[in-house]
């Protein structure tokens, strides 16, 4: 049994993206999990991390929740669009704010890489992205492995494993009770 956070990091209360992380959470808890779940659009911050890290700036209480999640959790699971070959910049924002020096990781003296302070923890990225995988795959840096290397990997959550829905932008019924399905299916096994 495995404690899963949930990040949805879609700015609307309505799209796929909340679908996925749904349907990620009911197989997860059809195994005995226990999940916790935050939907970007519901939460209240300001995503702007003003003075970089040379200055603290005070963690909103959604933030809090957020870190409090990411402590409890052993296993992390981020949905996210992708958008000019990015994520939304609002979950960005939820990132610089949230995964900081002395939470997230920690710099040392003589030190080539820092301290990772989440190991401990494996994760999975869904990027759901409009455009085709050729599209995806030969126009941008792979938004996933940015994800992986600099986000999970940086701070010590390995092993990660990213899945990838691409044109998204000309979904049917059919192919989307598909992806949900699989989705309940990854989300029953935890990984």
């Amino acid at each position: 049994m495995k404690n899963i956070f949930i990040i949805v990091g879609h700015p609307s209360k309505k799209s796929f993206s909340n679908q996925i992380g749904e349907a990620y959470m009911k197989g997860a808890k059809s195994s005995g999990n226990r999940v916790k779940i935050v939907y970007l659009s519901e939460l209240d911050f300001d995503p702007n991390l003003k003075e970089g890290y040379n200055k603290s700036q005070p963690l909103e209480k959604d933030l809090v929740l957020v870190q409090k999640h990411i402590l409890w959790a052993n296993h992390i699971v981020i949905v996210t669009p992708v958008w000019w070959g990015s994520v939304p910049a609002k979950f960005k924002g939820l990132l610089d704010r949230a995964l900081l020096p002395g939470f997230a990781f920690k710099y040392e003296r003589r030190s080539l890489l820092p301290k990772q302070l989440l190991k401990g923890r494996s994760g999975i990225i869904f990027l759901v992205m409009g455009g085709s995988r050729l599209f995806h795959f030969g126009a941008f840096a792979f938004p996933g492995m940015i994800l992986r290397r600099f986000v999970f990997n940086f701070t010590g959550v390995s092993p990660v494993r990213v899945k990838n829905f691409y044109s998204m932008s000309s979904l049917s019924e059919k192919r989307a009770k598909k992806i949900l399905d699989n989705v309940f299916k990854i989300g029953r096994r935890a990984n």
